[in-house]
């Protein structure tokens, strides 16, 4: 691949979605709350810069990466804000939206410290090669057609809304599981508000009177609160960066988990490792 200019790059979640989580707060003038799980620390930050490393991708994968994974997403992700602020009667997500969310998953995998590490680790060339260029190739070449998971083709896509008055918050890494009716589910937050969820083919969770149900709704705030801290403990076990937020508030709650958790984290983290 060709080397390109020296330019920002969000190395995992985009500003497309980053940017739906700014605070309204009066001191955060637009900008975004995060938790550093490094440092503890609560601060603020434009979208456009939390998250980004200059020359992380060259100009080519960030057009790649725009064109095929992101500009998808955040349509999609429009589409379902639309519907749930509008007060829209009717939500048609077809077999290519769903596609869609996996393909960002994929992506989001694919741009994680771990896929990078991995990288490093088994592939021959890579320790001959720059940065840069092992950040596009990894990439580019896991987000080919006929690269995602035979697992993963088979998830089938929820949209879940936030009833309550606490916000949902996003990792670095664009999404995290959850375990629901015995299975295993991944959560990939687009606002405060919502959550797209891909869940296995025998998940139960949305069975209603006997039929399938692609739209479910969250009325118990606690449920919100352990979905954040599942968020904040899969970002500090694969890429131990930040959690965002349009909420200090439930950063602080974050926080106070975080500090009297770290040992037990840390732990999960080496197992993982």
């Amino acid at each position: 691949m060709l080397k390109g200019k020296m330019m920002d790059s969000h190395i995992q979640l985009p500003n497309g979605i980053l940017k739906h989580f700014r605070s309204g707060a009066p001191e955060a003038s637009g900008r975004v709350f995060y938790l550093d799980l490094n440092t503890s620390y609560i601060g603020l930050s434009g979208s456009g810069r939390l998250g980004t490393e200059a020359g992380y991708y060259s100009e080519e994968i960030e057009t790649y990466l725009n064109e095929k994974i992101e500009t998808p997403f955040t349509t999609l992700a429009a589409k379902v804000r639309a519907f749930i602020h509008e007060n829209r009667e009717a939500l048609t997500l077809d077999s290519i939206d769903e596609e869609i969310c996996k393909n960002y998953v994929a992506a989001s995998m694919a741009r994680s410290k771990p896929a990078l590490d991995s990288l490093m680790t088994n592939s021959v060339t890579a320790q001959f090669m720059g940065e840069q260029a092992n950040h596009d190739d990894l990439v580019f070449v896991s987000t080919q057609p006929g690269m995602l998971s035979s697992v993963l083709k088979a998830y089938k896509m929820l949209v879940i809304v936030n009833r309550t008055a606490r916000h949902f918050v996003v990792p670095r890494n664009c999404f995290y599981e959850v375990q629901s009716k015995g299975s295993s589910c991944i959560v990939v937050p687009i606002s405060p508000g919502c959550v797209l969820e891909l869940v296995p083919p025998d998940y139960s969770g949305n069975i209603v009177n006997g039929e399938e149900c692609r739209l479910g709704y969250i009325d118990d705030p606690d449920i919100v609160c352990e979905m954040n801290r599942r968020a904040l403990r899969y970002e500090y076990a694969f890429n131990q960066t930040f959690v965002a937020s349009a909420s200090r508030f439930e950063l602080e709650q974050l926080k106070a988990y975080l500090e009297a958790n770290r040992e037990h984290l840390n732990s999960l983290k080496t197992a993982l490792e």
